[in-house]
């Protein structure tokens, strides 16, 4: 089988040495234009890139223990590996990039290291396509390879109970339930190792839905959709009130993320934006709060008496809201109110990003972790920004106006249209780019003095914006 050839290790070794070479190159580009010195940054940055190349090149391949061939064995589908070069082909420009001309700050720094991650992860991938396996063979002995190449052999006697999780995933434990290998159902040759396992006595457990074990297949069938409906069963009774919060939650919530734009004068900047941003979790709330009552798609064999006991709002229309509300801030972000501190307030997008997910997968039961989970955390992505931007502006404190000190101009072609935009000094390490009007930027070509409107607040993320004096 073609799962069981020996596999290249030349794509790792062509990454690495790409990798390795750029970050020379870098170091070499940096130290030129420095006139020959390089900064701490420039030199640990580029000797990291040298270092990953060079661990890339030189990491070992698998080597099996045994000299005869496996009876079964289990490696990582060739998908794998086309994804490596994906995350590869992608990170590689953006990385050396982002190195040669953002390095000089703390934003540009984080998204150098974004990259390196994505260049990283393009690698191993690749070596856990050529290495990752589990072989078993004719002598009862079992070796699981990691993805760089450690081996390590057990005897199928140590090997107790291997059990299925509800996201695919075996594990092999011994007899003081210590793991000792794992794999993925779609890896290949998973089942011949099942069917290995299973010939040698050893226990293959599924996940753990039924109430006794002695019960008949159908009995068991019946029992394994006993425990949903009893887990659901207080919040069923209420499900007609559940329902209507539901709609109205929705309803609210699509409203509140388009209705402001047409009323800023009523509402001002500040509650426009906020009702913007935080309008779109009564609709996140109703998945957290009514986990399986309120579900993101219908399972395969819903029916009827499913439908009357539970509420589908199909995943698809909540991440159409999330991708509306990303366009609203970013082009608020762009023309409204510009976040200065942009490193810190990826921060803090990151940790809302990484709230709204965890509360969405723990609460969604294991069984429908499954598409519907998928566009419901594109949703909580999507509106993660947006809640970021109405923190940072809630947490503001009162404006502080101060005479703009003006250090460029630009007009630029977009989609058609001349934007302007002035670049302002902030202090004496910072400026910013900001969007300005045509009044405003003609103003600024008559010599006169425009105000800069500069809020802060306790993350230490600012917010800056451009007016003229009369519009304090």
């Amino acid at each position: 089988m073609e799962h069981q050839k020996d596999r290249s290790r030349k794509p790792a070794a062509i990454y690495g040495g790409i990798l390795a070479a750029a970050g020379f190159f870098m170091m070499l580009a940096a130290a030129a234009r420095g006139d020959g010195t390089l900064t701490l940054w420039e030199t640990g940055f580029n000797s990291l890139l040298i270092v990953l190349g060079l661990a890339a090149i030189f990491c070992p391949s698998a080597r099996l223990t045994e000299e005869s061939m496996p009876e079964a064995w289990v490696r990582e589908n060739r998908i794998v590996a086309w994804l490596g070069g994906i995350f590869f082909a992608v990170g590689l420009p953006f990385c050396v990039g982002a190195g040669l001309f953002l390095g000089g700050d703390a934003e540009g720094r984080a998204v150098c290291g974004a990259f390196v991650l994505l260049c990283a992860a393009g690698i191993w991938m690749e070596l856990a396509y050529r290495n990752r396996g589990i072989a078993a063979y004719g002598n009862g002995n079992v070796t699981a390879v990691t993805s760089f190449g450690r081996c390590r052999t057990f005897s199928y006697q140590e090997i107790r109970e291997v059990s299925l999780s509800l996201s695919g995933s075996f594990c092999a434990r011994n007899a003081e339930k210590k793991a000792l290998f794992r794999f993925e159902n779609n890896m290949d040759g998973a089942e011949e190792l099942i069917g290995w396992l299973i010939c040698h006595g050893i226990k293959v457990t599924m996940p753990k839905t039924e109430k006794k074990a002695e019960n008949t297949d159908k009995e068991s069938a019946k029992r394994t959709q006993e425990p949903e409906e009893e887990e659901h069963s207080p919040l069923q009774k209420y499900i007609g009130a559940v329902r209507i919060g539901t709609v109205i939650a929705a309803f609210l919530a699509i409203a509140g993320s388009s209705l402001p734009l047409f009323f800023p004068e009523v509402l001002g900047l500040k509650k426009s934006v906020l009702i913007m941003a935080f309008s779109p979790l009564l609709l996140y709330l109703c998945y957290v709060l009514f986990p399986g009552l309120v579900a993101a798609e219908k399972p395969e064999q819903a029916g009827k008496q499913w439908k009357e006991k539970h509420i589908c709002i199909p995943g698809w229309i909540p991440c159409l809201l999330g991708l509306w509300n990303l366009e609203v801030f970013r082009q608020y972000e762009r023309v409204v109110l510009r976040v200065v501190d942009s490193g810190k307030s990826a921060g803090l997008y990151l940790i809302v990003m990484a709230v709204l997910i965890g509360l969405v997968v723990w609460r969604t039961p294991k069984k429908l972790r499954k598409s519907g989970l998928v566009w419901l955390v594109l949703f909580a992505m999507c509106i993660s920004w947006g809640i970021a931007y109405g923190t940072n502006l809630a947490l503001c404190g009162k404006p502080e106006h101060v005479e703009a000190q003006i250090t460029g101009a630009d007009r630029r072609e977009e989609d058609g249209e001349t934007d302007c935009y002035l670049t302002v000094k902030i202090n004496s390490q910072t400026q910013t780019e900001l969007y300005v009007s045509e009044d405003m930027y003609a103003a600024y070509e008559a010599g006169d003095p425009l105000t800069l409107c500069l809020r802060s607040n306790e993350f230490g993320i600012r917010m800056a914006d451009l007016h003229l004096p009369e519009e304090e």
